[in-house]
């Protein structure tokens, strides 16, 4: 049975990828992407050598919670080090980021509204 003109999906329904579209979208390096994608963290569509990665895949990685492999001091939280009401100022900056339930899209579009 064949589909009718309706049921075909057209390119603007569908917005795929390329490994190296995906590895500016990111800053990563194309390899680092294709490392990704044969280590199956990164879902694509394989047509025989070449990837295609979804639009879907970009925004579920851009909607993921904001986490720092950083220390807290690294990345300036150590200024509540001197604050002797916090504590423990690593404990307390722990704390702040699992209370933060914020995507990473959404942290990335707060810091577009920030003035100096």
């Amino acid at each position: 049975m064949m589909a009718t003109i309706g049921e075909i999906p057209t390119a603007k329904q569908y917005t795929v990828f390329t490994v190296e579209e995906v590895s500016k979208i990111f800053r990563i390096p194309p390899r680092t992407v294709r490392n990704l994608i044969r280590q199956g963290d990164l879902p694509a569509i394989r047509f025989g050598q070449t990837y295609r990665i979804p639009q879907a895949v970009i925004d579920q990685y851009f909607d993921l919670p904001a986490l720092s492999h950083l220390a807290p001091e690294d990345i300036g939280f150590n200024m509540w080090a001197e604050d002797e009401s916090i504590g423990d100022a690593v404990a307390y900056v722990n704390q702040l980021r699992a209370s933060d339930q914020r995507t990473l899209r959404e942290v990335v579009e707060e810091l577009s509204t920030w003035t100096e």
